[in-house]
């Protein structure tokens, strides 16, 4: 989202740092678990190693002084997954919550 034109997606910083074409390619070789030591009925177990890194990361760069709040959002998402969560109220009624 971050090349689409349209005002509340588009992020300038990252458009004209990377293409899409050259973002995708690194998304498609990047991996973050080793996939032979994944618990096969977790189909989220690859989530949880790359949390811990990245809160350890954000705790040591930035430790926060303070109490902050963070709001829930919906990530869009129309494909085929089974942890897919549906709420009908919602403007985006399709994804995954944060």
């Amino acid at each position: 989202m971050f090349w689409e034109n349209a005002e509340d997606s588009h992020n300038q910083l990252v458009s004209l740092e990377m293409t899409v074409n050259r973002f995708e390619e690194i998304l498609s070789i990047l991996h973050l678990a080793d996939n032979t030591k994944l618990d096969l009925n977790d189909k989220m177990a690859k989530v949880p190693p790359i949390l811990s890194v990245l809160n350890e990361r954000y705790l040591q760069f930035w430790p926060v002084s303070q109490n902050g709040n963070v709001d829930e959002s919906m990530i869009p998402y129309h494909g085929r997954y089974s942890a897919i969560l549906s709420i009908r109220e919602n403007p985006i009624r399709y994804g995954h919550k944060m």
